[in-house]
């Protein structure tokens, strides 16, 4: 049975493409066959590249730079570009194929002050390194799992079912992620109602609703990032790691999340909900707490979540939990803390906010998120791996 076809452009297939081919084939030849190509290929695969590659005990025999038309029939799957997100125009590739694009920096012009030519080359490696093994084991867990419920599928009689390296039956990711998007909204503004509904939690609830945050985002962070808040898909789209389509869904269902929680409390609490007076409404005073602290929560999100620096941290919950409960004790009595869209409508639900903020507050979240995602992709800081989704393509 041949295996899937797995094809690494970039534009002059000297450096970042030979050394993620090279680390491809390392961690999963024997899943793949991996080539590389270029669209304005060098005509030679750069010396400091081979000796990066080398460093980690793998061979280069065999590495030339090429150009991507030789490769037009060779019965590719998979495209990878690792060209960077915004210095380069990255080459395209024809036909229809999983097309995935991870931008790394061009290792002959991403030296650092006080970096030397070679360290520069390292340390591009081992971004590299870090994206394409996780592609790699991520596969494979995947390629055991499929051809697992498929024999036991046969073994139970159904033989119509066949095995293909090439198409595994992956499990619906989108439904998955809504599922947790519900679940952890849900939750979320749950906590949120019921500790400050009376007799509530009173100074207490900035920590129970950062512990409980912290708590949800650990358990759902893993299947669709524990957005819980259309600011934070926002300010996703606008740092460009989180595609156009789902943007409806995802809202969509946090909102969803939301109204149940409201209604939830209504029930759980009647007597305290008729306790509830809506907060006075300085304008000025909200638009300038909201607008801070709705920005802060997205920097540390994006700094947490998707950063090249934090990579792997197992921090990011904590984080996020500390600065919602530090917004919390800072502004919660001056507009109650909502730094999102759709606890503000649970909050306009149950009476502590009025009616006619709801526009104001969601508008002041929605330029704080869009704000931070702007100027974190402007910075060039976001890890690598977490642009795939946004750009994976099968068309």
């Amino acid at each position: 049975m041949s295996k899937p076809k797995v094809l690494i452009l970039c534009t002059g297939n000297s450096c970042r493409s030979h050394m993620a081919e090279a680390i491809l084939r390392a961690a999963a030849g024997d899943l793949f066959e991996v080539f590389s190509a270029g669209s304005k290929p060098k005509g030679a695969v750069h010396p400091l590249a081979l000796q990066a590659i080398e460093e980690l005990g793998i061979s280069t025999e065999g590495h030339t730079s090429d150009h991507l038309d030789q490769y037009l029939d060779a019965g590719i799957t998979t495209v990878i570009t690792v060209c960077g997100n915004a210095d380069q125009v990255c080459p395209t590739f024809p036909g229809m194929v999983n097309r995935y694009h991870w931008g790394f920096e061009d290792p002959p012009h991403a030296q650092r002050e006080g970096e030397s030519e070679i360290d520069a080359f390292r340390r591009i490696r081992d971004e590299i390194k870090l994206v394409f093994e996780a592609y790699a084991n991520g596969y494979r867990e995947a390629h055991k799992e499929a051809r697992s419920e498929i024999l036991n599928t046969r073994s139970k009689g159904n033989t119509s079912i066949s095995y293909s390296p090439t198409r595994l039956p992956y499990p619906d990711t989108m439904k998955n992620k809504l599922i947790a998007e519900f679940i952890g909204t849900y939750f979320l503004y749950l906590i949120i109602g019921m500790c400050i509904t009376p007799p509530g939690a009173a100074e207490l609830t900035p920590i129970a609703v950062g512990v409980g945050l912290a708590a949800l985002v650990y358990s759902c962070g893993h299947l669709s990032k524990a957005h819980f808040n259309p600011a934070t898909t926002v300010t996703y789209l606008c740092a460009g790691t989180h595609s156009a389509k789902a943007f409806l869904p995802f809202v969509t269902v946090i909102f969803l999340g939301a109204l149940a929680a409201a209604l939830t409390i209504s029930v759980l609490n009647p007597t305290g909900l008729a306790e509830v007076t809506a907060i006075e409404i300085n304008t000025t005073r909200v638009i300038v707490a909201e607008l801070a602290f709705t920005f802060a929560l997205m920097w540390v999100i994006l700094n947490v979540a998707i950063a090249k620096g934090t990579v792997g941290n197992g921090f990011y919950g904590l984080a996020i939990g500390a600065i919602v409960a530090a917004g919390a004790y800072a502004v919660g009595p001056i507009s109650f803390a909502a730094f999102n869209p759709a606890v503000t409508l649970a909050l306009c639900i149950n009476g502590f906010i009025p009616w006619h903020a709801f526009a104001l507050y969601s508008i002041v979240q929605i330029v704080a998120a869009a704000a931070a995602g702007l100027i974190f992709r402007s910075m060039q800081i976001t890890a690598p791996n977490e642009f795939p989704e946004a750009t994976q393509s099968n068309t």
